[in-house]
């Protein structure tokens, strides 16, 4: 921590002399702190996306001010050649990874708005910085269950993939947004989960429990015999045998009815 600490010191003082190459724009350090953080964390395909995501900071209301930020930001960290992104990367990733988590410890108003709205190619992105710098600084693991409270229809689909590839321990967040959620959103998060799995195991019984409880009793018992059956089986593969048994009864109950009904 105290080497990345002083690593970013560098940078600071790199950002300040940049800054001042550019004649009239003069930002406070703690706005050029959020500026950066928010390049890095989030990044932009052209100068339009940049200066709608610096628009989340207060201090860049103004249009003009916005936009020069916005192109010292390219010629900050400039982007590889070839690549989608507008804005480059602070290297290596953990001072990237040091610069968010502190930045958004200070200010954590700004992570709602930062995740608002966001593709998935930009939430995967930003989850996967927060989940890797959980591995060593928890903050930012209360970080990405703030975000994904926030935005959780949008997020979680991406959270599933950080989960499996970056950080387990994101998916006790999922689980707990995904209670805000309703049937129509919870099916494709079900279908997201990855089958079998260790770390998404106890978010897909709870995900495929909530489906079950929220169908509406007119839903096709084709569907609701399917649910209780993944239900049943995330149940077993979780080692709770005892629960699992009565849903999966119940979906053959339902399924020898309809084979009954029509052979």
């Amino acid at each position: 921590g105290d080497a990345l600490d002083r690593l970013l010191q560098h940078e600071h003082r790199y950002w300040q002399a940049s800054l001042a190459g550019w004649g009239a724009v003069s930002l406070d350090p703690d706005v050029m702190d959020r500026a950066v953080t928010a390049g890095c964390l989030i990044g932009a395909a052209d100068q339009a996306a940049a200066m709608r995501l610096l628009a989340v900071i207060e201090d860049l209301s103004d249009g003009q001010l916005r936009g020069k930020v916005a192109r010292w930001l390219h010629d900050l960290y400039p982007p590889p050649r070839g690549g989608e992104e507008w804005i480059g990367q602070l290297q290596p990733d953990l001072i990237t990874e040091q610069l968010v988590v502190s930045v958004l410890n200070r200010h954590r108003e700004l992570i709602p708005a930062l995740f608002a709205g966001l593709d998935e190619v930009r939430a995967r992105r930003a989850l996967t910085i927060l989940a890797r710098a959980a591995l060593t600084q928890p903050a930012a693991l209360d970080q990405a269950r703030d975000a994904l409270a926030a935005n959780p229809a949008h997020l979680l689909i991406p959270a599933v993939a950080v989960t499996t590839e970056t950080n387990p321990a994101l998916a006790a967040a999922i689980t707990d947004a995904a209670a805000a959620l309703d049937t129509a959103a919870l099916i494709p998060l079900a279908e997201a989960i990855p089958y079998p799995t260790v770390p998404l195991a106890a978010v897909y019984a709870a995900v495929t429990r909530q489906i079950t409880a929220t169908l509406p009793p007119a839903a096709d018992p084709v569907e609701r015999a399917g649910w209780l059956h993944a239900l049943g089986v995330a149940l077993s593969q979780l080692g709770r045998p005892a629960e699992a048994l009565p849903v999966t009864e119940e979906a053959v109950a339902i399924r020898r009815e309809l084979a009954a009904a029509s052979p």
